[in-house]
């Protein structure tokens, strides 16, 4: 339910101020939450109105706040965000080490992380490889039925969007396997 909250809020608030501003915000507090206060409350000292300008974060306290309660909201982050580029470099550099060969106690050391963030990584990693071969099992399966059901090459290509090569390679494979008649 928070997170509805969050998603709407920074819905709302792109709709009204724009997504330069809303990028602002991501940069300046993506990743962490933020007291947005009630219209009165707001002053030039406050971190919003440093962050959109006094204009912007009136806008916003205006229109999204009731005039006697303000209220917190966690700002997720955006890409942009120094917080989101550290967190990519970082799974960047355990993803290419974890290729490499190293043990995750090396990585943990060398990047600068916990074990945890390593076995996190990995078990994505795992995930990710999983549903890869999930979709190319399936794309295999589809490509193959067409192909047994008497469609050309190009329909085939033209229904599953797949390349010529994998096209020829199944239908190479049913007619080594007895299962289609070579043209």
């Amino acid at each position: 339910m928070a997170h509805q909250r969050e998603q709407s809020f920074i819905e709302f608030a792109e709709d009204l101020i724009g997504p330069e501003a809303i990028d602002r915000l991501k940069a300046s507090f993506g990743g962490r939450e933020i007291h947005i206060p009630r219209p009165a409350g707001l002053s030039e000292d406050h971190e919003l109105v440093a962050c959109l300008g006094w204009d912007t974060a009136y806008k916003l306290v205006r229109e999204y706040c009731l005039p006697s309660i303000g209220f917190k909201i966690y700002v997720p982050v955006g890409e942009r965000s120094p917080l989101f580029v550290a967190r990519q470099n970082q799974r960047d550099a355990v993803e290419a080490l974890l290729r490499d060969g190293k043990s995750t106690p090396e990585i943990a050391s060398i990047v600068g992380c916990s074990e945890r963030t390593i076995w996190r990584r990995k078990a994505a990693m795992r995930r990710d490889e999983e549903a890869l071969a999930r979709k190319a099992k399936a794309l295999s399966n589809r490509i193959r039925t067409l192909l047994l059901s008497g469609c050309s090459v190009a329909e085939v290509a033209a229904e599953t969007k797949a390349k010529t090569i994998l096209i020829l390679f199944h239908k190479q494979n049913l007619i080594k396997e007895g299962k289609l008649n070579a043209d």
